[in-house]
């Protein structure tokens, strides 16, 4: 079995490939698709009150994508009334960003054998080879 990653751990390259405008409308546009889907009848959320925010968090590997509220916001969900102030953030996913020796040990710990490492020449991308 091959799996691919990207292993990137340096917080400034992470930062800095993920503020590509493409990939901020993408997230953003998970909230359009709350406002067509889920909350179409409220006239108390804004899909256009977001802006993209992000945050590594080396500990656990995570790099999280987050739709920031830029003003306040109030609506209902099944007679639940939600409150939003600006400044709040929701998290749209994570993307993980395992270092080799985390994902070998994964390998290790679930029984399968971990055969090696295929690195990029720039080092932010791996394919693991594991036998199954």
């Amino acid at each position: 079995m091959f799996i691919g990653l990207e292993a990137t751990q340096n917080a400034d390259v992470l930062y800095r490939d993920y503020a590509h405008p493409d990939h901020q409308a993408f997230e953003i546009g998970i909230m359009q698709a709350i406002k067509r889907d889920v909350l179409s009848g409220q006239s108390g959320f804004n899909p256009n009150a977001w802006e993209y925010d992000m945050q590594w968090y080396p500990e656990s590997y995570q790099f999280a994508h987050f739709a920031k509220a830029t003003q306040g916001q109030r609506f209902s969900i099944k007679d639940e009334v939600i409150y939003i102030k600006a400044g709040d953030r929701l998290l749209i996913d994570s993307s993980f960003k395992f270092p080799l020796p985390a994902m070998q040990l994964a390998v290790q710990k679930s029984g399968m054998k971990y055969i090696r490492a295929f690195l990029s020449e720039d080092n932010k991308m791996v394919v693991h080879a594991v036998e199954v």
